[in-house]
């Protein structure tokens, strides 16, 4: 029979996270204070273990109704769950910011605050809040970096430059005068990467009929929206 090996560094964190789980302590990222002196300030995130139970939200057909479910759902267990870790933070009188779409608490304090929290049962986790940037990319000059939003307007897609649609440009092809019509589920027409190109909206006002149609829940017509409105499938 073969020996499974496994990773020195794979077996150091199971040895790790088994001894925290022993010891009733939620595992601690390292990285949190690595390189604080002791009593130094650093901010982690407190990830909770409670979760909200979603399932109902597949039956709600309405969008609106649905999302306010999946809203509330996770902002109740986030109250309920965090009162107790709120509440202690606050008597810490350290700085805190709850969240609800993953439930966990953002938190600034030195090492032995995040080792206390690691002790409270409803913890899963002590995690690093690690920075994430959004860098931009040097323009077509080679010079200084264009804004993000700029270049996310400008920018050619890969899928598009994969069937080389640039060279087809170049040559004075853009499709204007071309109708493309999208069979889906349907979307927002009103999406400003959308509304100047579609048919059926002047800049000012917008009219859908034989623009938008729904095939699916109405074949004569539109179907209501959550305001009255006609909610029908766009051509762009």
């Amino acid at each position: 029979m073969r020996s499974l090996r496994i990773p020195l560094a794979l077996a150091l964190f199971l040895g790790i996270a088994a001894s925290s789980a022993a010891a009733g302590r939620a595992p601690l990222d390292e990285r949190i204070f690595a390189g604080k002196a002791r009593g130094e300030d650093a901010s982690f995130l407190v990830v909770l273990r409670d979760e909200a139970d979603l399932s109902a939200a597949a039956a709600i057909s309405d969008r609106v109704a649905r999302v306010r479910f999946v809203y509330e759902a996770l902002s109740a267990q986030a109250e309920v769950s965090q009162a107790a870790l709120r509440a202690r933070l606050s008597a810490l009188g350290v700085t805190f910011q709850p969240f609800f779409l993953v439930n966990m608490i953002e938190v600034r304090a030195p090492r032995e605050v995040a080792e206390e929290l690691a002790l409270h049962p409803e913890v899963s986790s002590i995690a690093a809040n690690r920075e994430a940037s959004l860098s931009a990319a040097p323009d077509d000059r080679g010079g200084r970096e264009a804004p993000l939003e700029s270049r996310a307007a400008a920018a050619v897609e890969p899928n598009l430059a994969k069937i080389r649609a640039p060279e087809v440009w170049a040559r004075g092809f853009t499709g204007q005068g071309i109708v493309v019509a999208i069979a889906d589920t349907g979307f927002a027409w009103e999406h400003p990467a959308l509304k100047p190109h579609y048919r059926g909206s002047n800049g000012a006002a917008a009219v859908h009929d034989y623009n938008w149609h729904d095939a699916v829940h109405d074949a004569a017509g539109g179907v209501p929206g959550s305001d009255g409105r006609q909610r029908r499938q766009p051509a762009a």
